[in-house]
Parts: C-alpha cells; sequence; structure tokens
C-alpha cells in the first residue's frame, strides 16, 4: 500500500499539460484510496483520506482535469471512515461529505461530483460509532441534506431510501441520550404512517427494540413486546418477506426484558420457545443474550 501511494504522488517536474504516462490519475488515486479503505488497518481512513488530501493538492495546483477528485473517490474515503473505529470517524465522514457536496454545488464536474445515497448512508452509520449527545441531531440533518439535493436533481440513487431510515434509527439505537428510544419509536410511526418517506422493513423494528434495549426505561419490555408484536401481525396478513422476523428482533427483545423491569425466567424461556416454534436459527448472540438473563434472574432470587 505504502509502495502504491508513493506511485500515486505526481511527478514534481511535471507541468500542466505533460502527458507523461508516469504521473497519476482520478483512477489511480482513487485505487489506492480504496485499498486503503479495504486494508483493516486501524489507521486505514486517515491514510486515505491523506491520499485524498494529496490528490485535490496536486489537481488545484497542476489544473490537471485527469486528476480531478470524483464521487466514487469521495465516497472510498467516506466508507473508509464508516468502517473505522475512531471516535472522530462521524466527524470525518461529514466532513467528506460536505467538501463533496460544496463541490457539486459550485458546479465541478456536473454529475462525476454529486454524492449518492451509499455516501449518506455511511456518513449515518459512522455517526452512529460517535458518543457525542449531537450525534442524533447530525444524523437527522444528513438526511436533510439528502432530501434537498434530491429536491434539487431528482435523480433516484440520492433519494433517501428505507436504509437510510435504517441508519438514522441505528444511530438512535446506540445513543445514550436522553429520550433516543422515544424518537426512534416516533421515527417509525413516521414510516409507518407517512407515504413521504420510505416504509419500515424488519431491520427498522430491530432498531427500534433496540434502542428500547439500551434505553433501560421501565416499561423499554412492555413497550418492545408491543413492537414485536406488531410486526409480526404485519407478516403475518402480508407475507412481505421484508417484514419477515429474524433473530435479531427476538436478541433485541430479550436484552429489552432484561433491561427493562418484567425480567423472569418464564419470560425468557417463552421468547426461546416462541423462536423454535418459528424455526428461526439461532446464534452464538441470542443463545448469550438469554444466558445472561436468565443469570440475572437468578441472581435476584438469590
Amino acid at each position: 500500500l505504502q509502495r502504491a501511494e508513493d506511485d500515486g504522488r505526481p511527478n514534481s517536474n511535471s507541468r500542466r499539460g505533460d502527458k507523461d504516462n508516469s504521473n497519476p490519475t482520478t483512477i489511480t488515486y482513487t485505487s489506492v484510496i480504496t485499498a486503503w479503505s479495504r486494508s483493516q488497518r486501524p489507521d486505514a481512513a486517515r491514510r486515505a483520506e491523506a491520499v485524498l488530501s494529496d490528490m485535490v493538492y496536486a489537481h488545484e495546483r497542476m489544473r490537471d482535469a485527469s486528476i480531478r477528485p470524483n464521487k466514487l473517490t469521495y465516497g472510498a474515503v467516506i466508507a473508509a471512515w464508516a468502517a473505522s473505529d475512531e471516535v472522530v470517524a462521524g466527524d470525518r465522514a461529514q466532513g467528506i461529505l460536505g467538501e463533496l457536496i460544496d463541490r457539486y454545488s459550485r458546479g465541478e464536474n456536473n454529475d462525476d461530483c454529486r454524492p449518492n445515497a451509499v455516501m449518506f448512508n455511511s456518513t449515518i452509520h459512522a455517526l452512529s460509532k460517535n458518543s457525542s449527545t449531537d450525534a442524533n441531531d447530525r444524523a437527522r440533518e444528513v438526511i436533510a441534506n439528502m432530501w434537498r439535493l434530491y429536491d434539487n436533481c431528482g435523480k433516484p440513487d440520492v433519494r433517501p431510501s428505507t436504509t437510510t431510515y435504517n441508519s438514522l434509527l441505528n444511530c438512535l439505537a446506540k445513543s445514550r441520550r436522553d429520550g433516543s428510544a422515544e424518537e426512534a419509536l416516533e421515527l417509525l410511526r413516521q414510516m409507518e404512517t407517512d407515504s413521504a418517506i420510505p416504509s419500515p422493513d424488519i431491520y427498522s423494528y430491530v432498531s427500534v427494540v433496540d434502542a428500547l434495549a439500551t434505553e433501560a426505561s421501565p416499561d423499554a419490555s412492555k413497550k418492545a413486546r408491543t413492537i414485536v408484536a406488531r410486526v409480526e401481525a404485519l407478516y403475518r396478513q402480508s407475507s412481505d418477506p421484508d417484514l419477515k422476523p429474524n433473530i435479531l428482533l427476538y436478541t433485541g427483545l430479550v436484552r429489552a426484558v432484561e433491561s427493562g423491569g418484567e425480567l423472569e425466567s418464564a419470560t425468557i424461556h417463552s421468547i426461546e420457545d416462541h423462536v423454535r416454534r418459528e424455526g428461526i436459527r439461532t446464534d452464538e448472540v441470542f443463545c448469550r443474550s438469554v444466558k445472561s438473563a436468565l443469570e440475572r434472574v437468578e441472581t435476584a432470587q438469590a
């Protein structure tokens, strides 16, 4: 990767208009950035962004259209930050997305600099790892910018999708800010009733149940049960595969029951039995969640 990065730097003796085939192009830079983003190294996102900075500098210095960054270049850097565990990942992803939006707004390279839904979704995913209390608001801001861009250009690959809203729900589910679970419940209600925004799928319901489990309020268990019962009924009525309950839903329900004040061994075993009757394959996370809940029951009864 380091050799590829070195090869990607322009020849310092090059002049504007030179046709030296040894000089990098947009494809060269983007390939190096993509390699960094997929490297799984702890510093991958920083290295990817550093290559983008070199590219922007070289393009602006030499005014060479062959090394102009485009949406694929920026998208690779955003993807790198979305995969990063650094605490600044959300800040950096949102900053890079903002740079791309600015370039597009200035009319640079037309559609080659137009962000798409994947980049917005990845930015929200990066923000979901941010422990700051304003992460939820910033994720909503990303979606608001997405809608504005869609209203201006009308391109379908910019329109917020169910995945976009699920990314926001996931952000709310991971948030430690008071009221995040209620925000998630309200957003789910909007997705169910407002035809102007995407409809929910099973992962929407999973994230809301997770949000209730994270908040651990006294009524979390009751609310989670209501959500699970609702999506089970919707699936029975519609047979929509996008609404088919999965093990993630019931793992979240176990966690919500454990944290929500209705912890009884019979309740946990009833969830286990239901999963078994429905033929839903369990996984290690579900089994650990059940074990943790039952151990907590035993401790409380001791």
